[in-house]
């Protein structure tokens, strides 16, 4: 080998290596584009989770609250029920009452007073 092909041998080297210096650059350069990015996606789906994991214990919560007041609207309706039988109760015995009042006094004719 003479020395200008030993020359452009070690030229040719030289920009080889450059090349490949600056290809593990951008190699380098896009896998830690890769990993900030993946970490970014990992922050976004991880906070994603939590504000299901949030959702989730809401339902529970508001499913327990809708119970609570199914409950309370049962003791309602058992209550107004209860009340209503009471209420018709007493109005057929004012009913009784009225007729034994009539029975003695009249159907109230006359009965009206000026004050």
């Amino acid at each position: 080998m003479t020395e200008s092909e030993l020359a452009q041998a070690t030229e040719r080297l030289a920009n080889s290596e450059e090349k490949f210096l600056s290809t593990v650059h951008l190699w380098v350069g896009a896998s830690n584009a890769l990993r900030d990015y993946l970490k970014e996606n990992r922050e976004y789906l991880n906070t994603h989770l939590k504000g299901f994991d949030s959702a989730i214990e809401l339902m529970h919560s508001q499913i327990e609250m809708l119970r609570e007041i199914a409950a309370g609207m049962d003791v309602i309706v058992k209550t107004s029920a209860e009340t209503n039988a009471t209420i018709n109760e007493n109005s057929e015995r004012m009913k009784a009452l009225l007729t034994k009042v009539e029975s003695y006094f009249g159907s109230g004719e006359g009965l009206e007073y000026d004050n």
